[in-house]
Parts: C-alpha cells; sequence; structure tokens
C-alpha cells in the first residue's frame, strides 16, 4: 500500500512514468531493476491507494510492463471480482500507455484476448469487440453523457496490441504526457470511471460470471447487443400506457416537447408503431419529425438505431438491399462479393437478433421514388417472404451469401421503419400502395409553442429494458389486440363502416387490410390510455385516410365536403357526392375545435382551402 502522502504526487508519477516508457524499446529484455519497471510499479501503488480504489472492496489491482520482454502498450489495470479477475476476459478498468510514452489513457476495456482466440481471423474479432464496446456504451446511459470519450476517438499508439484494445475500449479519456491534469482531476476521472464499472458490475453481473461458453454465445456475439443473456432475462412488461408516459417523459427530459398536446402525439405515435412497425412522419421543417424518431431510437439503444439520408440518386432495391459486385473478390468455393448499403447491414443485423427491437429511419424518404427504391421493403413486409439477401462479412473483409444457409431472409418482425417526409419542388408524392401500409404523422408547430426558452435537444436517456421488451412484443404480435377489445370497439367499427362508405362513392374507398389495422390501432390505443373511441376514429382518418386523397379540384372538393360535414357532425348523407349536396356543406366556414372529430376537421378544413386556391390538393401541404 501506497504511504498516504503519495497520494498527492500522482500526476508527477504519470509524467515520470510517461517520461521512462519513452526510451523503451518493445521486445528488449525487462526485469525487476529497470527503471520503467519501478516507474510504472510506482503508478500502480498510487493509484491502488488512491481514495476511489481503496474504498471498493471489490477491486483488484494488476499491471504489466512485460513478462521477459518490455510490452509496446504497458497496462495497469483494476478489476472487480464480481466481473473477471482475469484481464484476458471480461470488463475492467485499465490505464494504456501509449508505446512513445506521449500520453495514456484512462478506459473501461473488455478482455481482447478471450475474443480474439474465439473468433478468427483478427479481423473478425475486432468486429466482436466494437459491436460489443458501443451497445454496452449505450447500455450504461451513454458515456458521453459523463464526460467521456468512446474508442472511435482513441488513437492507442502500438503497433501490435493497440488495435484491439481500441476495439474493445468502451470508454476512454486521454492525458497527453506534457499536460497530464493534477491529481483532483485524475482522481475525479478515476472515480467517474469506477462508477461506470460498478453499473456495468451491478447490471451484467450474472452474465459475467456465467461460463465462458455461455459468455461466447452470448457477451461474444458480433451481431447482438451486450449482455444479452441478462437483457433478454428481464421478461416483456406488457403496458402500453407505461410505455408511452416512459417514453413522454424521457423526450420532456431530453428537452423535446410538442407542446399541451404532448402526450396525446406521443401516445399517437408509439401506438402506431405497435400497430403497424411501418410509420411516416411528415410536415413542417424543423417541427420534430427527425428529433422524435431518433429519440426513440436513442429510447431502445443507439446501438440499435440507424439513420439513412435517402437521396435523390435511389432508382432501384440495391439502395437498401445492395448488389453483387463483379470487382469484389471471389471466394475460393466461386461465391461473389457483394457491395452492401449500411442500411442492408442494419436490417442483417436486426434479423440476427430478434429479441431486440431496432429502428431503420429513412430521412427525407421522399427525396427519391419510394415505389422504387422500397417496393420489396414493402412486399417483404406485407408478405413474409425471404427478400433480404442472407449476407455475412468473411474474413477478408467481403460480404458473401452465406455458404450452406438459406440465400434470402425475410424482413424482420423486431425492425421499426420510420420514414420523414418534408414536401418542395424536390420531392415526389406517395402513392396509396405505400400510404396503406403506414400511419402518417403530421407535424405543425403552433404559434403558442413557439418560446425564447426553446434548448436544442440532448440525447435520449434508454427506456426500461423491460417496457422496450414489452412493446416489441405487442408490435410481433399482430393478433394480441383481440384479445383485449374495449367495450366501444362496436360503436367504433360501424362508424368507420359509415366513413367506408362515403368514401367509395367519391372512388376513395379502403381494403381490409386498412379496415383491420384501424381497428388494430383503436383497441391498442385504449391500452395506451385513451379512453374515448371519438379520438382513435379521429385518428385513423388522419393517419390512415385522408393521407390516400389528393387529387383535382373536380375529383377531389365533393369528397372532402362530405367527409368534413361528417367530422363535424357525424352525420352522412348518402348520395350526396353524387348529386352535389355534398358541396352545400363548406369546411372553410367550420371552426375545427367545434367537430366531432377536431384533428381530422383541421386537417379537411386546409385541404379544401388548398385544392381552392390550386385547383389541387394532397395530404402533404
Amino acid at each position: 500500500m501506497m504511504p498516504t502522502g503519495a497520494r498527492t504526487a500522482l500526476g508527477g508519477l504519470f509524467r515520470a512514468a510517461c517520461e521512462e516508457i519513452s526510451e523503451k524499446t518493445p521486445g528488449e529484455p525487462i526485469g525487476r531493476a529497470d527503471a520503467v519497471w519501478g516507474a510504472v510499479e510506482r503508478v500502480a501503488l498510487a493509484i491502488e491507494g488512491s481514495s476511489p480504489a481503496e474504498r471498493r472492496e471489490h477491486l483488484q489491482m494488476k499491471w504489466s510492463v512485460g513478462k521477459g520482454r518490455y510490452t509496446e502498450v504497458p497496462w495497469i489495470a483494476l478489476l472487480d471480482v464480481r466481473v473477471t479477475n482475469d484481464t484476458k476476459r471480461g470488463v475492467y478498468v485499465v490505464y494504456l500507455f501509449n508505446e512513445d510514452g506521449s500520453g495514456v489513457y484512462l478506459t473501461l476495456i473488455q478482455g481482447v484476448t478471450a475474443v480474439l482466440e474465439r473468433h478468427k481471423p483478427q479481423t473478425a474479432g475486432y468486429g466482436v469487440l466494437t459491436g460489443r464496446s458501443d451497445a454496452i456504451g449505450v447500455c450504461l446511459g451513454g458515456v458521453k453523457n459523463i464526460g467521456f470519450q468512446t474508442q472511435h476517438e482513441m488513437a492507442l499508439k502500438g503497433a501490435k496490441k493497440a488495435p484491439s484494445y481500441t476495439h474493445g475500449t468502451i470508454a476512454q479519456t486521454y492525458y497527453p504526457a506534457d499536460a497530464i491534469p493534477g491529481d483532483k482531476q485524475l482522481l475525479e476521472d478515476l472515480e467517474a470511471m469506477l462508477q461506470l464499472y460498478e453499473r456495468y458490475a451491478e447490471r451484467f453481473e450474472g452474465v459475467a460470471s456465467s461460463s465462458e461458453h455461455e459468455q461466447s454465445e452470448s457477451l461474444l456475439n458480433i451481431d447482438a447487443p451486450p449482455a444479452q443473456a441478462a437483457l433478454e432475462a428481464v421478461a416483456p412488461r406488457i403496458d402500453l400506457a407505461a410505455t408511452v408516459q416512459a417514453f413522454s417523459n424521457s423526450l420532456r427530459s431530453a428537452g423535446l416537447s410538442f407542446g399541451v398536446q404532448h402526450d396525446a402525439f406521443v401516445r399517437a405515435f408509439i401506438t402506431s408503431l405497435a400497430t403497424k412497425n411501418f410509420v411516416i412522419l411528415t410536415g413542417l421543417s424543423g417541427s420534430g419529425k427527425t428529433q422524435i424518431a431518433q429519440k426513440f431510437g436513442q429510447w431502445l439503444g443507439e446501438a440499435q438505431m440507424a439513420l439513412i439520408p435517402v437521396r435523390p440518386d435511389w432508382t432501384g432495391a440495391e439502395a437498401l438491399f445492395g448488389y453483387e459486385d463483379a470487382l469484389a473478390k471471389v471466394s475460393d468455393d466461386g461465391r461473389r462479393g457483394w457491395a452492401v448499403p449500411r442500411a442492408l447491414e442494419f436490417m442483417l443485423r436486426a434479423a440476427r437478433n430478434p429479441a431486440h427491437p431496432y429502428l431503420l429511419l429513412l430521412d427525407e424518404m421522399n427525396l427519391a421514388h419510394v415505389e422504387r427504391y422500397f417496393a420489396d421493403v414493402l412486399s417483404g413486409m406485407e408478405s413474409g417472404e425471404r427478400v433480404l439477401p442472407n449476407l455475412s462479412r468473411e474474413s477478408d473483409g467481403v460480404w458473401r451469401l452465406q455458404p450452406g444457409a438459406e440465400p434470402w431472409v425475410a424482413v424482420p418482425s423486431n425492425l421499426f421503419i420510420v420514414g420523414t417526409v418534408n414536401v418542395d419542388e424536390t420531392t415526389y408524392m406517395f402513392s396509396p400502395k405505400v400510404l396503406d401500409r403506414a400511419n402518417t404523422l403530421e407535424f405543425r408547430v403552433p404559434t403558442e409553442a413557439l418560446a425564447w426558452t426553446t434548448r436544442k435537444p440532448q440525447a435520449c436517456e434508454l427506456g426500461p429494458r423491460d417496457l422496450v421488451r414489452g412493446l416489441l412484443a405487442i408490435s410481433a404480435d399482430p393478433n394480441g389486440h383481440l384479445e383485449n377489445e374495449p367495450t366501444w370497439l362496436g360503436d367504433y367499427v360501424d362508424e368507420l363502416k359509415r366513413v367506408h362508405e362515403l368514401l367509395s362513392e367519391g372512388g376513395f374507398e379502403f381494403g381490409h387490410r386498412v379496415f383491420f389495422e384501424a381497428i388494430r390501432f383503436a383497441s391498442l390505443l385504449e391500452q395506451a390510455g385513451e379512453e374515448s373511441w371519438t379520438v382513435a376514429l379521429d385518428r385513423q382518418i388522419l393517419q390512415k385516410l385522408l393521407p390516400r386523397l389528393h387529387g383535382s379540384r373536380r375529383r377531389l372538393e365533393s369528397t372532402l365536403c362530405a367527409l368534413g360535414r361528417y367530422c363535424w357532425t357525424q352525420d352522412v348523407e348518402p348520395g350526396a357526392i353524387f348529386d352535389g349536396r355534398a358541396l352545400s356543406f363548406d369546411p372553410i366556414s367550420h371552426n375545427p375545435n367545434e367537430a366531432a372529430l377536431p384533428l381530422s376537421a383541421d386537417k379537411i378544413r386546409r385541404m379544401t382551402r388548398s385544392l381552392r386556391a390550386n385547383q389541387f390538393a394532397s395530404f402533404t401541404e
């Protein structure tokens, strides 16, 4: 144990150790008499005797400058014996010195040796380490939120060992040798890193103490989130109301609010995702479309979200599904390589981890013709057919079809897809083929929501694991809503049929899919905390039916007026669209706040105004 007085010299000890390291060459003989041995040992003893380490009874100290031969990356480790007692495996805190003595990293890291021994070649092992590091950081609440950086900002120096250490790093901070901070900062950083380590130990202790084989099959899975066995041991909590409330609160904490309608809007968003895992967000640029989707992805876990900007040159399925690349290296058994876009890589990861939800966010989805690049996804989601090429990245870094396996896999049911839509002269309209398969939520910014106190939104905290898994369980069961039918479902269905009859007169009727999903939405909306069936009907007219209406004034005006009359009074006049009576009701001259279905009434009013001004109207304004 280092004497108490030595605790004040930690910064100086680090500088002395870096200076000695700068004089050594990896591979040289090393022994206790070497100056570098003594310099690193003094740092280790000072750390062991420091207050952050000394008061934690589960910690064990290990350090090394090499065994017989000097190592290129000297290190000093603190291991929580509840997690691991071996630096070859598990997770621990370690100081890593640059080979040239130019600085030292304080890191939370994975043991790399066991991973690299099991996953050959080395590049495959690096992929395992990187995937786990990113996901563990997310599960611990985001390392940047507490002042540390990730492996991606790390530049450890050391030709052979540095790459594996870098890929295994979960959180890190760097001290240049010529600017090592004072002892106060060093000890504060060590305390913060050990607190992060304790969070890991408490959360994943059950998995960390399991057998090596179990760890290999769960913790070391390249495609899986960290401690998958531990996460999957959390029972799903089927409580949509609690899920909505938890995500709503997280949004507010992150600085994203939708005003007085915040909770109702979040309820509609979550219920739409639970109803069908494809949702379209449209509205004014800067109104929060991308933000709410990103925050939902962060709530699921940052490693389980991918934001893909849609490009105007996406003209076919290869934009999402990739293509066989004639220039890529052919394997020894004749399999060709593929060019794999990030979207496909992400979807394949989701397909291989069905117990965890994933979010694919397609930003500005209508910058290209949606039907051209997205048709195969829509077909696969609807039919369950295998449409994704079953690829894996092999040891040479090339993606190829897996030998001996099915060449195609289905679009995973644990994949949520959210598309954002802006409307201007550079974008394209959506066809009913697309709109039929989604709920479309419109974003608007009322004047009263503009406040000078508004701040840029921050990252959203990770959602409760039981609720996240519960949401996935709800969305993955297409008939689960039928087990808890609302008492008012009969009234809702009757009114939905009246709307169908009205729209049929104008040639805008909907089919079985829309009818089924509207019923599912209503049932789930009640489970999410909404007791009124008229709110569910209002939402479904707004989100499922009105997006399908577009056309010239001659074709559309009578239908809009008739549907407007229904939304204000819930009265339907049979044949009114044919004989012109529907035009006697003018949606523009009525106050939406007085309507029975105010959300739909307000949208119909705006669409009618646009129709008369431009002789054409669509849902997107």
